[in-house]
């Protein structure tokens, strides 16, 4: 198997995993034209994520070896652009957004709880897609081993509930599943139960035990939160 051979040092084992996957990375790459990087350069950046997916990749994991790469892919390329000084991720964004950590844990610790985007915008005097835009600087990639509700007992993997081999529809799918487990816990949770679970926003309401009018509004913030995330 080429994957066992890369991994043993064998170039073009690896040589021939990149090539046949470069469907993947120009899907991955597409996602990031207009970033500051040209395409060529961010190919570059992404067929790296592949090598290092083809090196990393366990068989162990219950994952397909696509989903596996697409998520290293999307991973290496914002690292790229997180640190590349060419598109002024400066050390001001990553000020920034220490300064609405700082913000955020102060607010939860007064108010007892979490707190959604739109209250930390507010604290902090900013529009909504910079406080995600900063808070994003800071954000490490997420496991295809972790679970979608943040513990065993409330969802499946992320790698689970991602489907498909390659194409658009399977690297939107990861990109959805990297921003939804930077939701809060119970925004989170709705749009799981809506969209996953195909629950009515009265069903959910009986489940957290609030109204469906208070339902109706976290997932429509929550939702606005992800279509924020997703351009990023």
């Amino acid at each position: 198997m080429y994957i066992k051979r890369a991994q043993e040092k064998d170039r073009d084992a690896s040589e021939i995993l990149i090539k046949e996957n470069a469907g993947l990375v120009h899907g991955a790459v597409r996602r990031f034209v207009g970033r500051g990087l040209e395409y060529d350069d961010l190919f570059q950046i992404g067929s790296m994520g592949m090598l290092k997916a083809i090196l990393n990749f366990d068989f162990t994991m219950n994952v397909k070896f696509s989903t596996y790469a697409v998520h290293m892919i999307i991973g290496e390329i914002r690292r790229v652009l997180r640190d590349n000084s060419m598109i002024k991720v400066s050390r001001g964004i990553r000020e920034t957004a220490i300064g609405l950590i700082r913000i955020k844990q102060e607010l939860e610790a007064k108010l007892n709880r979490e707190i959604t985007v739109q209250e930390l915008a507010e604290k902090a005097e900013m529009p909504a897609c910079d406080v995600v835009f900063a808070l994003d600087a800071l954000t490490p990639a997420v496991s295809l081993n972790e679970h979608c509700g943040g513990d065993e007992s409330s969802g499946g993997e992320i790698g689970d509930m991602i489907t498909g081999d390659s194409g658009e529809g399977m690297i939107e799918a990861i990109a959805l599943h990297e921003v939804l487990s930077r939701l809060s816990e119970r925004d989170r949770t709705i749009i799981e139960m809506r969209y996953f679970q195909g629950k009515t926003q009265s069903e959910i309401a009986v489940l957290l035990g609030t109204s469906q009018v208070q339902i109706s509004r976290f997932e429509k913030k929550a939702l606005a939160a992800l279509k924020v995330m997703m351009l990023q």
